[in-house]
């Protein structure tokens, strides 16, 4: 008993000074000029950024392709997920061909043939093989 009214007495404190505390915050931006100066800054962050990264992101043809997974919608829709972004978004994507929600075969740009892969496996798309980055070894015949 002593503790359901203590955390009653707990409760009703904590609503009433909520309520009271919440218009103290106030508007995050007050003018649409405070905003669009944010923005600026953002953008020359980012790109100071780019500026120290030094050399270029390789094109996905001379990086390996690590798949990350697959999501199939209920519209039956199929997305695969590659070097964590959507394939569709990549520079250079693959020709992918989703066999079921385990299974993804990937044929990357060039003479490779097709790897058929899982989700956590990286192709090496100089040499075509498949690996397993938590065992740092190469399956044989994929």
């Amino acid at each position: 008993m002593k503790h359901s009214v203590r955390f009653c007495l707990l409760a009703t404190s904590l609503c009433i000074s909520g309520a009271h505390g919440a218009d103290s915050y106030g508007r995050l931006f007050t003018s649409p000029a405070q905003r669009a100066e944010l923005d600026d800054r953002f953008a020359a962050h980012r790109a100071d950024e780019a500026d120290v990264e030094g050399e270029p992101q390789p094109r996905t043809a001379d990086r390996p392709l690590r798949l990350n997974g697959t999501l199939i919608g209920s519209s039956g829709r199929k997305e695969v997920w590659i070097n964590g972004q959507s394939a569709s978004d990549l520079t250079n994507p693959p020709v992918v061909r989703v066999l079921s929600s385990e299974r993804v075969q990937i044929k990357p740009s060039g003479s490779l043939p097709p790897a058929t892969m899982k989700p956590g496996q990286v192709l090496d798309t100089t040499t075509g093989q498949v690996s397993e980055p938590y065992l740092n070894k190469t399956i044989p015949g994929s």
